[in-house]
């Protein structure tokens, strides 16, 4: 199965794009597709796992960890 296809995919892109329509940002602006790739690659579970991933830093973990983090649990 494609990446895209699979639940976690969908549920983080459409994420984004509810947070970028809120925000009146781009939806790359809270992560990229490489980042949301690597977010289900890493499956990270904490700020500091967040962090890792590249391009990731306090202000985005600050404004969007807890719900990245909740999504990625409820995938695991």
């Amino acid at each position: 199965m494609p990446i895209e296809d699979t639940p976690i995919y969908k549920e983080l892109r459409e994420y984004r794009i509810v947070k970028s329509r809120e925000e009146r940002i781009k939806a790359y602006y809270i992560y990229n597709n490489a980042q949301m790739e690597q977010i289900i690659a890493e499956m990270p579970e904490t700020y500091g796992e967040l962090m890792q991933i590249k391009g990731f830093a306090d202000k985005n973990c600050s404004k969007y960890g807890d719900a990245i983090i909740d999504i990625v649990k409820k995938h695991k």
